[in-house]
Formats: C-alpha cells, structure tokens, sequence
C-alpha cells in the first residue's frame, strides 16, 4: 500500500503487463538450462581424469555424487568387458555415493546385481 502511494507521485506511470514476468521467467529458465546443458556437455567430454579429480575434490567436501551414464550412454551394453571396466573404473574411485543405471531387460538387473557385487569384491574402498 505504502509502496503504491509513492509510485503515484510520479508523472509517468507505466503498465507492466503479465506477459513481461512471463517472457522474463522464460529467458531466465533458458539461460539456466544451456549453462548447465553446456558444463554437462563440457564435462562428458572431458578426460576422465580431470573428471574424476573433479569428482574426489566435491565428494571430500561432503557432496554426494551420483554416478550416471556408467556404460557408456548405452554405447558398452553389448560389450561385458566395457562394461565390468566401467564399473570397477567408477566404484574403485571411493567418491561415487551411488549409481544410477538404466536397463532394458529385467535380467539385466541381476546381471549388473552380480557385477557390481564381484567389482566390490575386489575394489580397495570396500568398508
């Protein structure tokens, strides 16, 4: 109220319709969207050293890290060794809190069960 009695003193009044907070929500959401696209997209790309030091500086820090898109987007899922070198590469790190993997058949689940099974076998980061 207080606000709308000081904006009256002025000469020139101006009426901001709706669809200006919207067309600004919109801008703002797209940018939001392409920079984390884009350092998603930077990172993918990266040398998966440099990601990885990446990776054990945020979980040090108590971050929790999710490990996706371990087989490769889907490129290693007809190729087990690809596959088991993913898995021991990622889970050896001692900084991924959890994995995320996608499957197209229900008996891929026990299929991966027992690879992640015998990865933390002989992983050093088994507590």
């Amino acid at each position: 109220m207080v606000l709308k009695k000081w904006l009256e003193n002025f000469a020139y009044h101006i009426d901001i319709g709706f669809t200006a907070f919207l067309l600004s929500a919109l801008l703002a959401f797209l940018i939001l969207f392409l920079t984390v696209f884009g350092q998603a997209y930077k990172a993918s790309q990266s040398n998966p050293e440099v990601v990885a030091h990446i990776i054990k500086q945020l979980h040090d820090q108590g971050k929790g890290i999710v490990g996706m898109k371990l087989i490769g987007n889907g490129n290693f899922r007809n190729d087990p060794e690809k596959i088991d070198t993913s898995l021991s590469y990622v889970m050896s790190m001692g900084a991924v809190d959890t994995l995320i993997i996608g499957f197209e058949k229900p008996e891929e689940i026990d299929d991966y069960a027992i690879r992640v099974e015998k990865t933390l076998k002989i992983s050093p980061f088994v507590s």
